[in-house]
C-alpha cells in the first residue's frame, strides 16, 4: 500500500512545503520471519531550501525510522553487525540493528525486529543509531548532520523491517541482511532497455469504452511524466490465426522496466487506476522487448 502526506507550517497551513510519499510492501512470512519494506520520498515543493536535522536536545538527533516496543516486555536485547550492545548508544558503525525481547512480560520466549538500511540510502551505512534499553530502537537519519533539500529536489529513504522469532541469532538476522543487501544491489542495476507493454481490452457493455476514455484522459499526464508513449492503437476486426476478440489493442513504450514499476507505484496513478477496472471486463498486459 502507498500514500502521500504534505508537510505544512503552522503559520501557513494552506501552503505545503514538502510532499512525503510512502510505499509499504509486506512480504510473505517464513517459519521464523517476515520482511516489510518501506520507501519514503520527501520532495521540496516550496520555493526555499528545506534543511532536515534531528532533534538537537542533548544531541540525541531523534527522527528517522524508529521502533518503540512494549516497555513492559523487558529485558531488551540489542545486536548489530558489531555484536551485542549491553549499554545505550547513539553512534553504531553498523548497517543494521536488531532488538529482541520477551514475547510477553516474564516470558522466556523471545521475538524481535531488526531495521536494515538500504544500500542506496544517503550516507550508507549511516551510523546515527539510537538504542535505549527502556525500549527504543531508531535509525535517526540525518542525525545531527544537516541535510538540505533544494526546491524541486527530493530524497528517498528505504528500510526493511525484519521481524523474527527468537534472538537475532535464532532469527538469522545477519544472514537475512546479507541476502537483502545482495538483492537490493542487483535490483538497483538499471535495465536501460526500452520496454513495450502490449494492452488488449474488453470493454463492459453500456458505456465501458467511454469510461475507458475518461481513464486515458486522467492517466495520460501521469504516464508522460515517466516517459510513457502510447503507440498506434487498433480495433481488431478478424483473427485469421488463433483467437483474439478484444475491443481495443495498443502498445505503450516505456524508457525501461524500472521506470514502469515506478509509474505503477505512483500515488496519483493508483488514485485513477480504479477507473480502468470500472470500464473493462477483461484485459491482457504483456511485457515485450522491441526488435
Amino acid at each position: 500500500f502507498s500514500g502521500e502526506n504534505h508537510w505544512i507550517l503552522d503559520e501557513a497551513p494552506d501552503h505545503p512545503i514538502a510532499s512525503e510519499r510512502y510505499r509499504v510492501v509486506v512480504h510473505a512470512a517464513t517459519d521464523i520471519s517476515r520482511a516489510i519494506d518501506f520507501t519514503i520520498t520527501i520532495k521540496n515543493i516550496s520555493d526555499a531550501p528545506i534543511t532536515m536535522l534531528g532533534a538537537t536536545t542533548d544531541q540525541k538527533g531523534y527522527g528517522g525510522f524508529n521502533l518503540r516496543p512494549d516497555k513492559t516486555r523487558k529485558p531488551m536485547h540489542f545486536t548489530s553487525a558489531m555484536g551485542p550492545h549491553t549499554e545505550d548508544a547513539f553512534d553504531i558503525a553498523s548497517p543494521w540493528v536488531d532488538l529482541s525481547y520477551p514475547m510477553a512480560p516474564g516470558s522466556e520466549n523471545l521475538s524481535g525486529a531488526a531495521i536494515f538500511q538500504h544500500p542506496a540510502n544517503p550516507g550508507y551505512p549511516h551510523e546515527w543509531w539510537i538504542i535505549r534499553h527502556y525500549a527504543f530502537l531508531g535509525h535517526s537519519w540525518p542525525g545531527n548532520t544537516p541535510y538540505e533539500i533544494k526546491p524541486g529536489d527530493e530524497v528517498t529513504l528505504r528500510y526493511r523491517l525484519y521481524t523474527h522469532r527468537g534472538t537475532a541469532k535464532d532469527g538469522k538476522v545477519a544472514e537475512a541482511f546479507a541476502d537483502y543487501t545482495q538483492a537490493m544491489k542487483e535490483q538497483s542495476m538499471p535495465d536501460e532497455s526500452k520496454v513495450l507493454m502490449f494492452n488488449a481490452l474488453w470493454f463492459k457493455p453500456d458505456g465501458g469504452a467511454e469510461k475507458y476514455g475518461k481513464y486515458l484522459a486522467a492517466v495520460g499526464p501521469i504516464s508522460q511524466r515517466y516517459g510513457g508513449k502510447k503507440l498506434s492503437a487498433a480495433v481488431p476486426r478478424q483473427a485469421l490465426i488463433g483467437k483474439l476478440d478484444a475491443d481495443l489493442i495498443f502498445f505503450v513504450e516505456w524508457p525501461n522496466w524500472t521506470v514502469f514499476q515506478e509509474f505503477l507505484a505512483d500515488p496519483e496513478f493508483q488514485k485513477v487506476s480504479p477507473l480502468r477496472e470500472e470500464a473493462i471486463t477483461d484485459s491482457l498486459l504483456i511485457r515485450c522487448d522491441p526488435m
